[in-house]
């Protein structure tokens, strides 16, 4: 069996409201990060149109894309794939509210940084 060493582990978490649009800086990354299992639990579902993406510069939709996650349904949206990142960069939130004026989110994402 294999071991994973998560002395080097963090996690980052955001909650979404349709008051908040924009982009928010997660987290620097450097060469070697991992980035892991990303879940977003809508609590209240959205109206109107939004969107949101998790990524990394030039790449904003490279964790989470828009067709990932529902918004406007009540769940929990979780995505597995592990990216590891070969150039120092930032993890960032894309959030476009598109119209909607109720909803409540909490995007959540594991990190594991090389020591």
């Amino acid at each position: 069996m294999a071991t994973v060493d998560l002395t080097g582990a963090t996690s980052r978490s955001l909650d979404i409201f349709p008051i908040t649009p924009g982009t928010v800086a997660l987290i620097d990354l450097q060469p070697g990060d991992v980035v892991g299992i990303a879940q977003v639990q809508v609590t209240t579902g959205f109206d109107g149109a939004p969107t949101i993406t998790l990524g990394i510069t030039g790449d904003l939709a490279l964790i989470l894309s828009t067709s990932d996650v529902k918004l406007k349904k009540i769940g929990r949206y979780v995505t597995t794939t592990l990216h590891r990142i070969t150039t120092a960069t930032t993890l960032t939130v894309t959030f476009a509210a598109g119209g909607a004026t109720v909803g409540q989110a909490k995007l959540l994402v594991n990190i594991t940084r090389e020591i």
